[in-house]
């Protein structure tokens, strides 16, 4: 996933009232400020679906653009976003050779990554308008399956993190189109990783996995990077997922175990766990992310609903009630776009992605 400002059939109209109001709000959705608006309905469906089970998904920062990483080929396919019509770009001309689940764009929208459970494990194609076109593989690539990508916003250093196999995360600097691992940090995790993402700011870089602490904050000082204690509390589970806010002061981790998403306030190189909302995700929390103005919080989760969205902006996170159409199943990824806060949301059902617009969408 990116984090540079902010993851068939025609379901809902374009004229459609607010989808997602307060629970617990007799009077429907709670005021909001101007730019910051609630869901407003879902996308239809675009023509061409995605390959399956959809894993990975996120926004390119200038909002034209969803990658979506998935189990059959093409394995990844991107999305053009037109008014209220998503349409599929081509293919690039090399595809990956197996699933795809995550995906992560560098802060200009000239590039995306993608992790393979395949060798070389991660790919990046560069994009010029619609096309795709995969550069050099690294000459040291990551030494398994890998989960996740993240590109710092300047799209200098890219975080690859694997299972199966040890060091289980690899970062690269970049230099046009050549791809250097670093050394690996002093302390790395110990088991499988599944989520990965740098701050804003290129600054810290968070990394979720199966062992505790099951979230490990690194800071990077040039080319170095230095593990940072753990947070006094830590998530309850293997940690399948993370995101910053936009203005990187939260960090949300999707994880097994209830309370299944676990939220910390960064001061500093301190963080402190934020009190878990009232109203949980259904169950083991996969897939995460941060709207641009950093008020709303999205879960993909097990169990229906699928998904749950939370507002930050009292500074406790309040969840939403549930969209009028819902996922049909495990929702896997979340990401919202940079320019509207439209929300993507990935699953293990067909249509595998469904992309919900918000209520001051203007209507064509």
């Amino acid at each position: 996933m990116t984090f540079r400002r902010f993851s068939s059939d025609v379901l809902v109209s374009p004229l459609s009232t607010a989808l997602i109001s307060p629970i617990g709000s007799p009077d429907g959705p709670a005021p909001v400020s101007p730019g910051i608006p609630l869901l407003g309905g879902k996308l239809a469906n675009p023509a061409t679906l995605p390959g399956g089970t959809s894993r990975g998904v996120a926004w390119s920062p200038d909002a034209t653009l969803i990658g979506v990483g998935h189990d059959t080929t093409p394995y990844f396919s991107a999305y053009k976003v037109d008014g209220f019509t998503m349409t599929k770009i081509a293919d690039p001309a090399t595809l990956p050779t197996a699933r795809i689940r995550g995906v992560g764009w560098n802060g200009d929208s000239s590039s995306v990554a993608v992790a393979s459970d395949a060798t070389p494990f991660v790919l990046v194609y560069n994009r010029v308008g619609d096309v795709l076109t995969k550069i050099a593989d690294p000459a040291v690539l990551p030494v398994g399956a890998t989960r996740a990508v993240s590109f710092s916003e300047d799209g200098v250093y890219l975080s690859a993190v694997n299972i199966t196999t040890s060091p289980y995360m690899q970062i690269y600097k970049r230099a046009g189109d050549v791809l250097t691992k670093l050394t690996n940090p002093a302390t790395i995790p110990t088991g499988n990783c599944s989520g990965t993402a740098f701050s804003p700011d290129g600054i810290y870089l968070a990394i979720s996995h199966s062992v505790s602490p099951f979230v490990s904050i690194y800071k990077r000082t040039g080319d170095s990077f230095v593990k940072l204690a753990n947070p006094a509390s830590l998530p309850a589970g293997t940690g399948n997922a993370v995101a910053w806010s936009p203005d990187g002061t939260l960090l949300a981790v999707a994880h097994t175990t209830t309370p299944f998403i676990t939220v910390y306030s960064r001061s500093g190189d301190v963080f402190t766990k934020v009190a878990d909302p009232v109203s949980l995700p259904a169950s083991t929390g996969r897939g995460v992310g941060w709207s641009l103005d950093n008020r709303y919080l999205a879960v993909a989760h097990s169990n229906t609903p699928w998904m749950a969205v939370y507002d930050f902006g009292s500074g406790a996170l309040v969840k939403l009630a549930d969209p009028a159409i819902i996922p049909s199943g495990t929702g896997f990824g979340a990401s919202f776009s940079g320019v509207d806060n439209s929300l993507a949301i990935v699953e293990n059902i067909t249509p595998w992605l469904n992309v919900y617009y918000p209520s001051t969408k203007p209507v064509p």
